[in-house]
């Protein structure tokens, strides 16, 4: 069976989530494929697992501010610490995690001092056009 032709019900039994996945989610399935499994980190890497609610949470249901706190927070960074790596206040960092709001530039700045690239990518709402992708890449912090 193929990602397209799996219900909602059939996707939050195989993921365990507490409620039908959303549209966004659905759709990140179907682009993903039905594979059998998927490359992950390498062995001896210090990942993070995450759970499918976890997924869900970030992908799906996050804020951009709630992303950045995330990012920053993996990348073991304190608000003093991510302020003066990416050339900004720690109030300012701080009002970016509470918002769903932030400037692009901002946004690849705190991402590029945490060790991260932000790509953006449009999803088509209508057949017959394709998702665009881009990576966007700012002045390093060094």
């Amino acid at each position: 069976m193929t990602d397209s032709t799996r219900t909602r019900q059939q996707v939050q039994a195989d993921l365990g989530l507490q409620e039908p996945p959303s549209d966004r989610l659905m759709s990140l399935i179907a682009q993903a494929g039905d594979g059998e499994f998927v490359e992950g980190p390498l062995p001896g890497s210090h990942a993070r697992s995450y759970t499918p609610r976890d997924i869900e949470d970030v992908i799906v249901t996050a804020t951009v501010g709630e992303l950045m706190l995330r990012m920053r927070q993996e990348a073991g960074n304190s608000l003093r610490a991510a302020a003066r790596d990416a050339d900004v206040s720690a109030a300012r960092i701080q009002q970016i995690e509470r918002s769903e709001n932030i400037e692009v530039a901002t946004l690849v700045r705190l991402a590029a001092a945490a060790g991260y690239e932000v790509s953006i990518t449009l999803n088509p709402v209508a057949e017959g056009k394709r998702p665009l992708s881009a990576v966007l890449a700012g002045a390093t912090t060094e």
